[in-house]
């Protein structure tokens, strides 16, 4: 359930369209923890579908899913020789998912498929060369997408943008020890 205050930062809305924006605490405002994190969470969410959105539209112009892609970038990284649960593994979907998706991407001479070197018994995807150069086509543009939307920061800016993301991912990793219980 929303309070007042809650309700009344949601209500302000940028010129922009983005949301509300939350009010300077030096200033004294209304801007608690919870506006802050509530607001902290809205714009990963944001910059995450957007992410999303972008990276299944240049797939897509190569024919592929964003699932396809991630395996594929996912087996150019991990190889040369990816069996379907190292894959599974690293995307977070399981094994048998990955048969399917390596199919695919077969069909298309983005992958061939062979026996695992040290077990013969084992199947692995290693990239051809169409697949490696989509790849590095579609890395390359994302990197210059990243470059163009990082080019007003300062270097001393994306250091600290760097310390904040990695304290965030150490919190993360170590769990949530010390986080308030949740309300239902």
């Amino acid at each position: 359930m929303l309070r007042g205050r809650q309700v009344s930062a949601m209500s302000r809305a940028t010129k922009n369209g983005r949301g509300p924006e939350p009010r300077d605490p030096a200033s004294g405002s209304d801007a608690t923890r919870e506006h802050l994190v509530d607001e902290i969470e809205r714009l990963v969410q944001q910059l995450t579908r957007q992410g999303q959105a972008r990276l299944a539209a240049r797939v897509g112009a190569y024919g592929l899913t964003l699932l396809q892609y991630v395996a594929l970038l996912t087996i150019a990284r991990l190889g040369p020789d990816v069996t379907m649960g190292e894959i599974g593994e690293a995307i977070h979907a399981p094994a048998s998912s990955m048969t399917g998706i390596v199919d695919r991407l077969e069909r298309e001479g983005f992958v061939e498929r062979g026996r695992h070197p040290a077990d013969r018994r084992a199947v692995v995807a290693r990239i051809t060369p169409p697949g490696a150069t989509i790849v590095r086509e579609i890395e390359a543009q994302r990197r210059g997408e990243l470059d163009a939307v990082l080019n007003g920061l300062s270097d001393a800016d994306l250091r600290q943008f760097i310390a904040l993301l990695s304290r965030m991912l150490d919190r993360t990793a170590a769990g949530t020890e010390g986080a308030p219980p949740a309300t239902a």
